[in-house]
């Protein structure tokens, strides 16, 4: 027997034993696993599992052996995952595909089952944004535009904006937060400006929404994340439409509603309902309708004037009514 052949010899029953050590290593006493859990809520139809080295193993094993490599799970819907293990713990790369196709539609990295980043792609492949996490309390997004150009970057730390680039179609940076402070230019993904945002201290304070002509369709005042305050609307020429008091997300105080340039009507609001009287005018000052709410129901007397006429209704938890029965209803009986 030749020396070459001697060694090519040793290394294959090395090779053979090391494998034979590995397989009874495995072989502890643990139920099988025929089908392992679906990685989403939804069902799937068939699952894979590879070893480290790249074999494709059975279910069983490939848990026995303390879950090394690759799981490839197909779903109902046709999206197929592809997780990377590593002492049975998320390591590496997961990726999901768009259905029936092998396009990814979302890769996610891992260390040791904690994600550290997760980026969203378009049908061609190309990117829609990306979150890294650099811990649980900060992290940093892009997105980009249809075109591949970068939109906006931004860093959050504790739910807070620390800083932030914006960009339009062209890439020039047309808009910034530094520190917490600055402004925000929202944008489609086209690159037509949505609105403007403003950022104090972290925190969105005011937004702008715009029409595709550039005019402001809405100013909005916000605290906490929520509407507080001041809520302008407008129509696309610049009129006004209205003018809204809100606190804590509700609307809450007096409503004044305009048409063509006019005050048409004034609405008391109490925590998001309609509660007080409504007043309704002609030319901006006369007043032509009274209806009185109650819990965003009409409820009471409701009165529409015709130059030296008045025409009153009633109405009783939103129901047309009668005086005598609101009465009868509404007032408590002596003694009762």
């Amino acid at each position: 027997m030749s020396l070459e052949l001697e060694i090519m010899l040793k290394k294959f029953f090395s090779s053979a034993f090391a494998a034979l050590l590995l397989l009874s290593s495995c072989q502890r006493s643990v139920p099988a696993a025929s089908c392992l859990p679906c990685p989403t809520t939804e069902p799937c139809v068939e699952q894979k599992c590879f070893h480290k080295y790249g074999n494709e193993v059975q279910p069983d094993y490939w848990v026995d052996c303390g879950r090394n490599g690759q799981l490839i799970t197909t779903q109902r819907n046709g999206v197929v995952i592809t997780q990377s293990y590593a002492n049975g713990m998320l390591n590496g790369q997961s990726t999901f595909s768009y259905p029936h196709s092998e396009q990814a539609e979302r890769v996610e990295m891992y260390e040791n089952d904690q994600m550290v980043s997760q980026t969203f792609y378009q049908q061609s492949g190309m990117p829609i944004n990306s979150i890294e996490y650099s811990s649980p309390d900060i992290s940093t997004e892009t997105i980009w535009y249809e075109n591949g150009n970068p939109k906006s970057t931004e860093k959050y730390e504790r739910g807070m904006l620390v800083s932030g680039e914006y960009y339009d179609l062209q890439n020039n940076r047309d808009a910034w937060v530094s520190d917490g402070y600055g402004e925000r230019n929202s944008r489609d993904s086209l690159g037509s400006l949505v609105s403007l945002d403003t950022f104090r201290n972290g925190e969105l304070t005011s937004k702008v929404i715009q029409y595709p002509n550039g005019t402001p369709k809405e100013v909005i005042a916000i605290a906490n994340g929520q509407i507080n305050g001041e809520r302008k609307t407008y129509y696309p020429g610049g009129e006004p439409m209205s003018i809204e008091f809100w606190n804590n997300g509700q609307q809450h105080g007096l409503t004044t509603i305009y048409q063509n340039g006019e005050k048409y009507a004034e609405v008391p609001y109490n925590n998001g309902r309609k509660h007080g009287v409504e007043r309704r005018y002609r030319d901006g000052s006369n007043v032509t309708q009274e209806i009185n709410w109650n819990n965003d129901q009409m409820h009471g007397q409701s009165n529409t004037y015709y130059g030296d006429s008045v025409q009153t209704d009633w109405y009783y938890n939103g129901r047309l009514s009668t005086r005598s029965n609101f009465e009868s209803f509404a007032v408590p009986k002596k003694g009762s």
